[in-house]
């Protein structure tokens, strides 16, 4: 049984303005105005985790697709998002998310098996049938 998260800091205290559909995403521009946006959906949050997460979604995309993509990214953590109060646990899980694509070894891993160059091929020739592939 989990034990409940610890109360936040007054200044992450979320008033319910905030939770409401209607938001001014042009007035938002750093972490800290997004966070409270995402702890009212996810109040158990670690927001030290949340807060470097959302640097690099402001960075990278439009402003209103920055707390539902956050909300995403953490439900879809293997073994549950961070929650608050777990220091130990959490401070190993902090770390910035891949953004460089073009980078040889992002998720090299994954580009591995017998027919992977087969099928990528094939892929490429159905998506764009009028370029030529080599073999």
């Amino acid at each position: 049984m989990h034990s409940p998260p610890p109360p936040l800091p007054a200044d992450l205290v979320i008033e319910p303005a905030l939770a409401s559909s209607a938001v001014d995403y042009e007035r938002l521009t750093t972490a800290e105005d997004f966070l409270p946006h995402v702890l009212a959906i996810l109040p158990d949050l670690d927001p030290a985790w949340a807060l470097v997460r959302l640097k690099v979604y402001i960075a990278s995309m439009a402003k209103d697709k920055v707390v539902g993509s956050m909300i995403t990214d953490a439900l879809d953590q293997e073994g549950g998002y961070p929650r608050a109060g777990n220091g130990d646990v959490n401070a190993a899980r902090i770390k910035t998310p891949v953004t460089d694509y073009a980078d040889l070894d992002h998720r090299k891993e994954l580009r591995a098996g017998l027919l992977y160059a087969e099928r990528t091929i094939a892929a490429l020739q159905d998506q764009f049938p009028l370029m030529p592939a080599q073999q």
